[in-house]
């Protein structure tokens, strides 16, 4: 929580007083004016792709932060001296410097995330019936808590928000039940046979995660020479068990929080060849790219189902 927390006041709070830093600027040379323009952009590509809040906060932030900036960006526009370049140079313009490098740093390995090999894996989506939101997805951890881990390392985290963008009734709410995605029906994204599943786990509190469960109640299903698993489903909607055959497009479960889950989502994540051992389901087996609806799906993409 508190991280989220620390995101809410950098991203929601920070990007303002960017804007008012470079409307209220008086740069002494275009120099400066153009590092302090590239802050502003580079700052709004980043949080806008990068951003984890806004399923929390509203996704009507990111377009209201491109307007102040933009009107800021204006402002900035009419004060530009004709200097070219202040000599000597100042401090402040290496600073600038630095910070403009270090954000296009940042962005290239965000916008570069989308995984591309080997080739993805088609599936169908797994839930219906609304607007959904992928909170951790892409091949940098950057944009993907699970990135470090070779089973899940395009694994996708995915919520249900509302017409605002919204995830929950409430900023990071501890019931369960006012999370939208909390008992969602989940439904088989491909056809195949159920090898591994486990039910029976109960559903924790938000926030209160339970590493030793790390899968909570789960489901894997072997199909077109991949397993796929389906994770923290809450306790007791499993509705198959290992050997059945399910189609896809076929319930088998709901979306809770068990397990490792600070909040109710949907985890799913792909590895190649057929995977029966739990451990290795989410740990060693080798990750590879989803593709839904022709979509290969990274943080703040939204599916709408």
């Amino acid at each position: 929580m508190t991280s989220q927390v620390l995101q809410l006041a950098m991203f929601v709070a920070g990007t303002p007083l960017l804007a008012l830093w470079v409307a209220t600027a008086r740069p002494p040379s275009r120099l400066d004016a153009m590092l302090i323009a590239l802050t502003a952009v580079l700052h709004l590509a980043m949080v806008w792709k990068a951003g984890p809040v806004w399923t929390v906060a509203g996704s009507f932030w990111p377009p209201l932060f491109a307007v102040l900036l933009a009107l800021a960006l204006w402002r900035l526009a009419l004060v530009i001296p004709p200097v070219l370049i202040t000599k000597p140079l100042r401090p402040a313009v290496f600073v600038l410097a630095f910070v403009v490098a270090a954000l296009a740093v940042q962005n290239v390995l965000i916008w570069r995330a989308r995984p591309a090999d080997p080739p993805p894996l088609d599936l169908e989506w797994p839930l219906r019936g609304g607007k959904f939101v992928v909170v951790h997805g892409g091949r940098s951890s950057l944009v993907n808590h699970h990135v470090g881990i070779a089973a899940q390392r395009d694994a996708l985290d995915i919520v249900a928000v509302n017409a605002a963008g919204l995830r929950a009734g409430g900023i990071l709410p501890k019931q369960l039940d006012r999370y939208r995605v909390f008992g969602a029906e989940v439904f088989a994204p491909c056809g195949g046979e159920v090898v591994a599943a486990r039910d029976g786990i109960a559903d924790s509190g938000a926030m209160e995660e339970d590493p030793a469960l790390a899968a909570g109640n789960y489901l894997a299903i072997a199909c077109q020479g991949h397993t796929v698993l389906l994770a923290h489903l809450q306790s007791g909607s499993v509705a198959l068990r290992t050997g059945d055959t399910v189609e896809a497009g076929r319930p088998i479960g709901r979306a809770g929080s068990s397990g490792n889950s600070s909040e109710p989502h949907l985890h799913i994540h792909a590895v190649t060849g057929r995977v029966t051992d739990g451990l290795q389901l989410i740990t060693s087996a080798s990750g590879v790219p989803m593709r839904f609806g022709g979509r290969v799906l990274m943080r703040n993409d939204v599916v709408r189902n």
